[in-house]
């Protein structure tokens, strides 16, 4: 009788979890449709002002960084002057400027910076698929209402 009732949960389970991932992605996409943000970290450009939306509910809205605003169109500016992303990051040390966590600027984050479409006013979400971040179609993702 053990055995029957552990292989019945062992069916139901696998079932529930997938219940739960689209239960989770639902809600995070309705949360989404609201304006409010769903990540960890904000883009660079931005940061997350959290409100409340309700008694002892708080959500994160984007808005935009003065302090890095600045950064990003410098990094913008030099690298259409040719610069190139090791340029820009090189240019951004010489001069002692530094990323949001303190790092030296490189090519990755200098590309990372110019590719986010945020950097330019449209944040998405839903851009990935949870299952091993494999890119989601466009018609899925969802823009943040400003």
């Amino acid at each position: 009788m053990g055995q029957l009732v552990e292989g019945v949960f062992e069916l139901i389970d696998p079932y529930e979890s997938e219940m739960n991932g689209l239960r989770t992605s639902a809600a995070m996409r309705e949360n989404a449709k609201q304006g409010f943000f769903n990540g960890s970290s904000a883009p660079y450009g931005y940061r997350v002002e959290r409100a409340e939306v309700r008694p002892g509910v708080r959500r994160g809205k984007l808005v935009p960084n003065p302090d890095e605003i600045t950064m990003v169109r410098e990094v913008f500016r030099l690298y259409v002057e040719h610069h190139g992303a090791k340029g820009v990051a090189r240019a951004l040390n010489q001069r002692g400027l530094r990323y949001r966590d303190g790092s030296l600027w490189n090519k990755d984050i200098v590309l990372h910076v110019i590719s986010e479409e945020a950097a330019v006013g449209t944040f998405w979400w839903g851009r990935r698929t949870t299952k091993r971040a494999v890119k989601a179609d466009r018609e899925d993702w969802c823009e943040l209402p400003r």
